[in-house]
């Protein structure tokens, strides 16, 4: 199969879904470890399309190691575009859920170092909510450094005017601040 065809089967509505089959069943197999190398050559992609990225979560979760070693490292290499990203920010909600204690602490770390803008960002969209949401259900110092780096004033003024922003952070008790 050429690359190609591979990525624009794995980035269709349906197309995503057979991968993510093969890769539940039969992700150790030669033939699929194979036909997810080829759909890895075209990773920036599928990270942010809205098919594409679950094929991504679903290498994380079912891929041979060195595919989902590949993953996180590309995550790493750039989250914050990623998570800024609707589709990205859910790959980066799966990193951080599924990968090693490493590579969460590594995900955490650049999330809490990210620019006052790229904090607004990410806590004013649902997915960047999501994102800091698994960060406060992580082992301290994660929680609270979180909470320190969200309770900025410029951050917190701009979050917690939406609802969202409210209801989520809100009950990690950032909103008295």
């Amino acid at each position: 199969a050429n690359s190609g065809n591979v990525s624009s089967i794995s980035c269709h509505e349906y197309g995503c879904r057979i991968i993510c089959r093969l890769l539940e069943c039969s992700g150790g197999f030669h033939g699929t470890v194979r036909l997810v190398d080829t759909i890895l050559q075209d990773i920036d992609t599928h990270l942010t399309l809205t098919y594409g990225h679950y094929v991504i979560q679903s290498i994380l979760e079912h891929g041979a190691q060195h595919q989902r070693d590949y993953v996180m490292s590309k995550v790493q290499s750039n989250v914050m575009r990623y998570a800024s990203n609707r589709s990205g920010a859910h790959v980066v909600q799966k990193a951080l859920a599924s990968g090693s204690d490493d590579d969460q602490q590594t995900l955490a770390n650049r999330l809490l170092t990210c620019t006052t803008e790229e904090s607004i960002l990410l806590a004013s969209s649902q997915a960047g909510l999501g994102i800091v949401r698994l960060l406060m259900k992580m082992e301290e110092p994660i929680p609270q450094r979180t909470l320190e780096h969200f309770g900025l004033d410029a951050v917190q003024s701009k979050v917690f005017k939406g609802k969202q922003g409210r209801s989520s952070l809100g009950r990690q008790g950032a909103s008295g601040r």
